[in-house]
């Protein structure tokens, strides 16, 4: 009787309230179906598509504006990136983020930063976001940060001085390896630093993203 006198889609509404109740947000990935088989995920990507094409009406955007409906994905994955960069830099003081760094609420900031450096050598990054990103140190072409520091052969560390052959394919201090794959990434000032490939490493030796 209920599903005769009621719309379908307040019936999917009625979902994604009780979606929102259980999780505490409306960020339904896109293949999510409920418990009785109603394909939520599918509900909310139409709902974005209506809104985005002017076809919802006034209500309906209200009633899932109540339950902190997500309209823009895009906009919100880049205030998240920009949040834990912000927060990595804060932390560490430069954005040479490892290319697996998680951080302690499972965001991979680094696996990210490195998708959007590629991305944005094809000019698919929102200039917000570049402009951001620039502000916290951000290397976005690293075999230039290569060819800038190719040539040096010493590197100093705190606990004294490390000779390191230009080619170490590791990045570890000490280790050896090809010429030229292993440069500092300045001049020694205390810190081990280097740019091995297209990553760069830290004085643990692991990729930047």
């Amino acid at each position: 009787m209920v599903r005769q006198v009621t719309s379908p889609w307040w019936e999917g509404y009625g979902h994604a309230t009780t979606y929102r109740e259980q999780h505490d947000h409306l960020d339904v990935p896109a293949d999510h179906v409920t418990d009785n088989g109603h394909r939520l995920g599918r509900w909310i990507l139409n709902a974005r598509q209506h809104h985005r094409k002017g076809w919802m009406p006034a209500d309906r955007i209200t009633a899932l504006n109540r339950l902190g409906m997500i309209w823009h994905t895009r906009d919100q994955a880049n205030e998240q990136l920009i949040a834990h960069a912000r927060a990595y830099h804060t932390a560490h003081g430069h954005l040479r983020v490892p290319r697996d760094h998680v951080t302690e609420d499972g965001y991979p900031l680094g696996s990210t930063l490195k998708i959007r450096r590629s991305r944005c050598a094809h000019g698919a990054v929102h200039t917000d976001v570049v402009q951001a990103l620039d502000e916290l140190g951000m290397m976005w072409d690293l075999r230039e940060a290569l060819s800038r520091c190719r040539g040096y052969r010493r590197l100093a560390v705190r606990q004294g001085v490390v000779e390191a052959a230009v080619g170490c394919r590791s990045g570890r201090s000490g280790q050896a390896g090809s010429a030229g794959d292993l440069v500092p990434d300045r001049e020694p000032d205390g810190h081990l630093e280097a740019v091995v490939g297209c990553g760069a490493v830290t004085t643990a030796g692991s990729e930047v993203g």
